[in-house]
């Protein structure tokens, strides 16, 4: 589980460092924003990146074999995102021994 969440954070970083630096442009607001956050250090600024996830990334769970990151469009919707990965999860009866996570990028690059 441990190396599932250095990936997972390592895979946010890269997502989330590569939207950081690029010019944004006024949006709708968003229906949703997550409340969970994870932390991101770019150029020595760290900032908080909100993400669903349907367990703890800082807790070992010896039942997860394998990772969903679902990345939501221009509409920011990652709560939706979460949602339809989570239910495929479900009927697949996978989502107890599937990490689930969903970033929530609110600006465009």
């Amino acid at each position: 589980m441990k190396h599932i969440v250095r990936l997972s954070a390592v895979s946010l970083s890269i997502l989330f460092g590569s939207c950081a630096a690029a010019p944004s442009m006024p949006l709708d607001p968003v229906r949703a924003v997550a409340t969970t956050r994870f932390d991101v250090t770019v150029d020595r600024t760290t900032l908080k990146l909100p993400y669903y996830a349907n367990t703890a990334l800082d807790e070992t769970n010896p039942a997860i074999i394998r990772a969903v990151i679902a990345v939501h469009g221009a509409d920011r919707n990652a709560d939706r995102f979460f949602e339809g990965v989570r239910a495929a999860a479900r009927r697949a009866t996978a989502e107890n021994s599937t990490l689930i996570i969903a970033p929530q990028f609110l600006e465009l690059p």
